[in-house]
């Protein structure tokens, strides 16, 4: 049901975009996986995964398309208004976020949990690919760090996140530990991240989560291909 779900979401998203060209195609590569044949066959979670995959990467190029065309425009106007620098960057965030994009980043933040651990594939999701280093600093959620300046540069292990959430400045990556809420893809933490050059990944392994949670300094390398992320951890 929710593999439909997310079929009707998407063609709706290619119907109403300009240069629409990968939506189609991973539209088609979704479509082959419903069949009743796809479904019998060994190879169906992987497959499944794998057209989960190209629309990630197809709503990651769309956003930075619209990022691209607004941005600098955006800039301008607050600049001529008086308005600060960061006021132009929620304008685009607020424009990815309004388009009909959104609603497939919704679905597919629902769903690629559950295809990954089908698929037995690795236990991370990265919605923001950047290397992060630093100490080790555990919070239930970041509401209460909105404004926050660190010192040093820290490394946030969270239970939970809404996606309306700021990143504290001195914040170099953020970790959804195993079992927390996490943002979808567009979320305006997401894209902020994104924007701001911020690791942003959820941990689906209850094991591995723990050993961060348990370090005092860590960095992280992602690799957005593979969705894997390669960790040092100290302490």
């Amino acid at each position: 049901m929710a593999m439909c779900v997310l079929e009707k979401t998407l063609e709706n998203a290619a119907r109403s975009s300009g240069h629409n060209r990968d939506l189609l195609y991973a539209l088609s590569m979704l479509r082959s996986c419903l069949t009743p044949e796809s479904k019998e066959k060994s190879e169906y979670n992987l497959k499944t995964l794998a057209a989960a995959d190209r629309i990630k990467v197809s709503l990651l190029d769309h956003t930075q398309r619209i990022v691209d065309r607004f941005q600098d425009t955006a800039v301008k106007l607050c600049d001529r208004m008086g308005m600060k620098k960061n006021v132009a960057e929620q304008l685009t965030e607020e424009i990815t976020r309004s388009s009909c994009l959104s609603s497939v980043s919704l679905v597919l933040g629902c769903v690629m949990p559950v295809l990954r651990q089908a698929a037995g594939r690795g236990c991370w999701e990265i919605l923001s690919s950047f290397d992060a280093e630093g100490k080790i600093q555990l919070e239930e959620s970041l509401v209460h760090l909105q404004g926050h300046v660190f010192e040093e540069p820290v490394v946030i292990v969270v239970d939970k996140l809404s996606g309306f959430e700021d990143i504290p400045q001195g914040c170099t990556g953020v970790v959804i530990r195993a079992g927390g809420d996490q943002p979808d893809l567009l979320s305006h933490i997401a894209v902020r991240a994104r924007n701001e050059r911020v690791l942003l990944a959820a941990c689906h392994d209850e094991k591995v989560s723990n050993e961060i949670r348990a370090s005092t300094y860590a960095s992280f390398s992602p690799d957005a291909g593979s969705e894997e992320v390669k960790m040092k951890l100290r302490g």
